[in-house]
């Protein structure tokens, strides 16, 4: 079975990723992998051409974004991953572009502690389904979401606290928990510690747990250009929650995908069916 990624980012999230969705497409072909998201931060610029280069590669296209969330008291929650629904006569699409508008509303007349473009999460709740219960976006709850952050830093009675405030406001069916795992230091959100703590709590609260790569860049090979971007927007934003630089968040082939679940599971001693 391949391995869908569901969390890349492109060179379209400026000072953040690298790879254009045309290299992305075909850095997947090469490892035999069937389906590829693009999820660029705080918007879509890059669809056509993720679309496109899809279509050539016989890619099965997933299309998202990754939003940071407030609350309405204008306290941030992080930033989570928005996946669109396919196969809705475009409703999921038209959703997505609502939820990454509303996002840059925000800039406009921002609330208290927010810094950059933010969805409310009651907004973003009115998104997620239609009038009669069917999902439109997807919520990945991952690493560098507020859940993630107390994950990561063994406060798993916050982040419990946290993980069911979201369900109090994202419907349960479209709410994921998002688990990565770079290898990163202990105490750090991509580390494997941290992944385990977000399968836990997975599991804990019945919902369902995806494994991501966060993707990056197309090669490993890249990542000396993504320490220099981050260096650069580190600049810009000193209290920017990051995914630690480990050179791990390329395109990996499912070979090395499952070796990350396999590794996560053990870690954390959970059921082997986990993986």
């Amino acid at each position: 079975m391949s391995f869908p990624h569901l969390h890349v980012s492109s060179g379209f999230s400026a000072h953040y990723a690298v790879s254009p969705p045309e290299v992305l497409a075909q850095a997947a072909v090469e490892r035999g992998l069937d389906t590829i998201a693009l999820t660029d931060r705080d918007g879509i610029s890059g669809a056509v051409k993720h679309l496109l280069a899809c279509r050539d590669a016989k890619l099965r296209a997933v299309l998202g974004s990754e939003l940071a969330v407030h609350d309405e008291r204008g306290e941030p929650l992080g930033r989570v991953v928005v996946l669109a629904a396919g196969g809705d006569n475009g409703s999921g699409y038209a959703a997505l572009c609502r939820a990454v508008s509303a996002a840059h509303e925000t800039t406009a007349s921002a609330p208290t502690g927010i810094h950059e473009p933010s969805i409310p999460l009651a907004r973003l709740t009115q998104l997620a389904t239609t009038d009669d219960g069917a999902t439109r976006l997807t919520v990945l709850l991952g690493p560098t979401s507020d859940v993630g952050t107390a994950a990561s830093a063994a406060q798993l009675g916050l982040a419990r606290e946290r993980l069911h405030t979201w369900l109090r406001g994202i419907p349960r069916s479209s709410l994921v928990v998002e688990v990565v795992c770079h290898l990163a230091e202990p105490g750090t959100p991509s580390s494997v510690t941290a992944a385990t703590r977000m399968l836990g709590l997975a599991t804990e609260c019945g919902l369902r747990a995806v494994l991501t790569n966060a993707v990056r860049y197309a090669s490993p090979e890249e990542a000396a250009t993504v320490d220099i971007a981050d260096a650069v927007r580190a600049r810009r934003a000193l209290d920017d929650i990051e995914l630690a630089p480990t050179a791990q968040a390329w395109l990996k082939p499912a070979s090395l995908m499952r070796q990350v679940a396999r590794m996560v599971v053990d870690a954390g001693g959970h059921d082997a069916s986990a993986a």
